[in-house]
């Protein structure tokens, strides 16, 4: 049995969480020498981690700019969003943790157990009758277990930060990084690259890489990630679609901070928000035809008349991170195909 917080003082966590991660390793009593620089693992990465492999937990963290619709640069504000617990974890090498874990969960606790200790969870991930994973709001952060699929207990356990409500973005930013929104997108979708409203609609964009691709290019992507939140897809006509120049077949919208992007502000289709957390996608749009979860990231899929809605979210911050549109068929066959949701997720 788990009696000591032999590595941190989980009682801190609301506190530290949301804190720069030097101050936040303060207050839980960790050791920073202990753990691995706190470093983002890849050039683009957006979420950052410091490891402590022999006391088997991880401090991830992102850019406190990601959670602001002002004009502040993106740097080196790192803070603090999330703890991982591991048990029997191989990827990163962690040891099993063997401290208390938060709301008095237990590794060997299977999801019935859980819902005993924490009541009913306000999100969950069920494939072929089996919960992934779970979420748990508890006072100013929320506890999300990962199952062990092919045995018992849980795998590892995450303690997560509740940012407080963005503030409506600024005019500068909704001058920059507002346009176009789905209100301007959704009409011009399966219109050819020459016409008219489209060139004009979108005339502050890259279409000479459409005008000047040849049909055995297939498909087009202008990327405006960096400048305004955005990619644009452009696909050579396919049956019903008669033949003729590229049409524009879709739409990528990006959260602040995924791949250094200022991030987009406008409206995104279906009334989708980056601010929503999993399950209110899920009230807003109902079950989704495939959709999938692990540690870091999750999608779902929803499957409209002309085109799929599939929407990337973080799980680690429980954030809306993408939303993208794809007109029929200009899509890969796995959106509608590939780990299918039989189960209610609602």
């Amino acid at each position: 049995m788990r009696t000591r917080d032999i590595y941190m003082d989980i009682s801190k966590i609301g506190e530290a969480l949301g804190a720069s991660i030097v101050d936040a390793a303060a207050v839980l009593g960790v050791v920073p020498t202990q753990g691995s620089n706190p470093l983002f693992e890849f050039e683009d990465e957006w979420i950052g981690y410091s490891f402590f492999r022999q006391q088997g937990f991880a401090l991830s963290f992102c850019d406190g700019a990601f959670y602001r619709d002002d004009e502040t640069t993106l740097g080196d504000e790192k803070i603090l969003t999330t703890v991982l617990f591991y048990n029997d974890e191989n990827y990163y090498h962690h040891k099993d943790y063997q401290g208390n874990l938060p709301g008095s969960v237990c590794f060997s606790d299977d999801h019935a157990a859980v819902v005993a200790r924490l009541g009913q969870p306000q999100w969950k991930f069920v494939q072929y009758g089996r919960v992934v994973c779970a979420r748990w709001d508890v006072e100013h952060y929320w506890i999300l277990s990962f199952y062990d699929l092919t045995g018992y207990g849980i795998k590892h356990l995450q303690v997560g930060w509740n940012p407080p409500s963005p503030v409506a973005p600024t005019a500068l930013r909704v001058k920059l990084h507002g346009y176009p929104d789905f209100d301007v997108v959704c009409p011009l979708l399966r219109k050819p690259v020459s016409d008219v409203a489209l060139t004009q609609a979108l005339s502050g964009f890259h279409l000479s890489e459409v005008t000047s691709a040849k049909p055995a290019d297939w498909y087009v992507q202008i990327d405006h990630t960096m400048d305004k939140g955005v990619e644009l897809f452009f696909d050579c006509p396919r049956p019903p679609d008669p033949p003729g120049v590229f049409l524009f077949s879709g739409i990528k919208y990006f959260r602040r901070g995924v791949f250094g992007s200022p991030g987009f502000v406008g409206r995104l289709p279906h009334g989708v928000e980056f601010g929503f957390k999993p399950e209110r996608l899920l009230e807003l749009l109902g079950n989704p035809v495939t959709g999938n979860v692990k540690e870091h990231s999750g999608y779902y899929v929803w499957n409209f008349s002309e085109y799929l809605l599939h929407v990337m979210f973080s799980v680690q911050e429980q954030r809306v991170d993408r939303v993208t549109i794809m007109l029929h068929p200009y899509h890969s066959e796995s959106f509608l195909k590939d780990h299918l949701i039989v189960d209610a997720q609602i």
